[in-house]
């Protein structure tokens, strides 16, 4: 408090002893102010009105001040809360909101946790979490939530809206990190559609495949535009031990550069595919493979 709230702490500790028909002299006045004077009004104002619907007995300053402090330990997490919401951390793809107290609670645990020691690194971690919560009571600091990001983005998602939601995150700050990741999320859904990679090897090679035939799911479109042609494929041997690509590399340009040359895709609109290197006969294109012209 400020020298300007003396007079009305004055007015609120006479009001808090009126009940009890005490009567306080400037003596009492300054004695009450010593003790509590490290605290602001509106804290010692709401445990006064406290301590009027649960007081039984004739109030002291020190038992308004035991109040007080109570009322500040009561914004805190317990440590046994403090270290379930700490073990998500262990977990890098989780997404967890907490203290910087916990946090640093929980970087001195986290070794014998690593060791399979979950007893042991529960009780340093509470040792160290009553320890550091006590030193910011001291300081009259309130908790302070902060967000450690996981891998996994709707896990963040979900951790930001649980957060918010028990009131540990203001609405603008967890609004703004629900924006931030969900616009990720969308980048995220782009970077993945499909886009084929034609792998060729060199001369020495018998067949082309693309590269994510097996990596990404074939697209629905691709096989209602071009499935019934592959049992034709398969007579003609096309196909015949290899896996069916997702799209046939087609040259583009009248001209075809060297090196692609050199991996046996002939020049043309034409979509093709590598089979198996010649024998003595080269075909016009000089590439050194024969190769299997299919219009689709």
């Amino acid at each position: 408090m400020q020298a300007n709230d003396r007079e009305r702490f004055n007015d609120l500790i006479r009001t808090l002893c009126k009940p009890y028909r005490l009567e306080l002299d400037a003596t009492d006045f300054d004695i009450w102010w010593v003790v509590l004077n490290e605290f602001p009004f509106e804290v010692i104002e709401a445990s006064v009105v406290q301590y009027l619907k649960t007081g039984k007995y004739a109030p002291k300053p020190a038992d308004l001040y035991t109040a007080i402090l109570d009322r500040y330990r009561s914004l805190w997490w317990s440590p046994d809360e403090a270290w379930v919401h700490a073990l998500r951390a262990a977990d890098e793809d989780e997404t967890v909101v907490w203290t910087n107290e916990a946090a640093t609670a929980f970087g001195e645990a986290r070794i014998a946790l690593e060791r399979g020691d979950e007893f042991g690194a529960r009780a340093a971690f509470i040792k160290a979490y009553q320890r550091l919560v006590e030193a910011a009571i001291e300081d009259r600091r309130v908790p302070e939530y902060t967000v450690s990001l996981g891998f996994d983005r709707q896990r963040r998602i979900n951790a930001i809206q649980q957060a918010k939601a028990q009131g540990y995150l203001p609405a603008d700050r967890a609004n703004r990190l629900l924006a931030e990741n969900s616009q990720g999320m969308k980048e995220r859904r782009k970077r993945r559609r499909w886009r084929p990679k034609t792998l060729c090897a060199s001369n020495g090679a018998r067949r082309c495949r693309t590269a994510s035939a097996r990596s990404l799911p074939r697209p629905r479109a691709w096989r209602r535009r071009w499935g019934h042609r592959i049992p034709r494929l398969l007579r003609l041997g096309t196909l015949s031990n290899a896996p069916v690509p997702r799209r046939w590399p087609a040259p583009r340009g009248p001209g075809v550069p060297g090196d692609r040359a050199a991996l046996g895709i002939l020049p043309g609109p034409v979509r093709q595919r590598c089979l198996e290197p010649l024998g003595p006969a080269a075909p016009a294109s000089g590439t050194g493979h024969r190769c299997s012209r299919i219009v689709l």
